[in-house]
């Protein structure tokens, strides 16, 4: 689980979002409903652990951004609030983006790693030119060349401890 120490003047998003229900005794009780089915507070807290530390062992650092070109399913919000609790930054792009405009993404938030449905990997292909300028896993299923990012997320631990930012 995503346990910060308390601290009066810093604190994790990931954290902030989930702690609530979970101190109310609420972890049972469906936070996320969608596509990939749903899930307690409880499962989400350790799918965002895993997805931390998986981010973690993939060389993502607090502060790195991360790319998310993702459905809006169960793995789209473990990422999310798992590169929150890494205390990495979540850049989000919307499936029906241009190549031009996930190009530009890429180059104005240097991205160290990005994940991609499937569905997507023609478009990011076209984005990138064939020369992506950061890793890429894909979430959902395989494609070749690209390393399934389920297969990180699988082998993490649900613990993390979440990194602490500043309050700005």
């Amino acid at each position: 689980p995503i346990r910060p120490a308390y601290s009066p003047v810093a604190m994790n998003a990931a954290q902030e979002l989930l702690a609530p229900a979970l101190s109310q005794g609420l972890g049972d009780c469906p936070a996320f409903l969608g596509a990939g089915g749903p899930l307690s507070y409880r499962e989400l807290e350790a799918l965002a652990g895993q997805n931390a530390n998986a981010l973690q062992g993939a060389g993502v650092d607090p502060g790195h951004r991360v790319l998310l070109l993702l459905r809006d399913t169960s793995a789209l919000a473990g990422a999310y609030l798992g590169i929150l609790a890494a205390g990495a930054v979540a850049v989000t792009v919307n499936l029906r983006c241009s190549a031009a405009e996930i190009a530009h993404v890429l180059r104005d938030s240097g991205c160290v790693l990005a994940l991609l449905d499937p569905a997507s990997v023609p478009l990011w292909r076209e984005a990138t030119g064939g020369s992506a300028p950061c890793a890429a896993r894909t979430v959902g299923g395989p494609v070749a060349g690209l390393p399934a990012w389920e297969d990180a997320v699988a082998a993490a631990a649900p613990r993390f401890d979440a990194v602490l930012l500043p309050e700005e």
